[in-house]
């Protein structure tokens, strides 16, 4: 049996699973549902993903979001490497701070591939260092 592909999601792959009309949700669910990877994430996503429903009381985003990452493998980020690469991949492709942070977190954390929900024209998409695939592919 092969081994399980270590996939790190953007944080709009799981909000686009939580809002059940986002173009990508109904993709965003399958792949909460799939199997055969091993879903890892960083304190920067929860960071990304948390406050707005925390402020706004919306407890049910809240639970679902937490369920999604009671699943996941939360990866250790050494601080000085990752500010280092995450530097460097934004200068390298243009990218906006949280997404360069989100890919270095990524390969911090080992992942095979990055999915996002970023259209495939955006700088993110051009990252080389990681396979890197957009749902609206």
């Amino acid at each position: 049996m092969p081994a399980a592909t270590r996939t790190y999601l953007d944080t709009g792959v799981l909000i686009a699973a939580w809002m059940g009309n986002h173009p990508v949700g109904a993709k965003s669910r399958a792949l909460l549902d799939s199997t055969g990877r091993v879903y890892i994430h960083s304190f920067f996503l929860e960071l990304e993903l948390f406050p707005k429903p925390i402020f706004n009381k919306f407890y049910n985003e809240i639970e679902f979001y937490r369920a999604a990452l009671g699943g996941f493998e939360r990866v250790t980020i050494t601080q000085t490497g990752l500010e280092k690469m995450a530097l460097k991949i934004a200068g390298k492709y243009g990218l906006a701070a949280m997404d360069a942070i989100h890919i270095a977190a990524a390969i911090e954390g080992k992942a095979e591939e990055f999915i996002t929900t970023e259209k495939s024209g955006k700088p993110i998409c051009r990252v080389t260092e990681i396979s890197v695939t957009s749902l609206w592919a």
